[in-house]
């Protein structure tokens, strides 16, 4: 996998975060890549 600049930021940007609030963000970032097998599935 290829991290660009940007990507690389975001990450450090989340590691400054309370706990709380990773564990907020790891959840939507969960729930999106779930969403997004689930639709794959279901067009295939």
């Amino acid at each position: 996998m290829i991290m660009d600049k940007e990507l690389l930021q975001k990450i450090k940007d989340i590691e400054s975060f309370t706990e709380e609030e990773k564990n907020k963000i790891y959840d939507l970032i969960d729930m999106a890549i779930s969403y997004h097998k689930t639709k794959k599935a279901y067009i295939s």
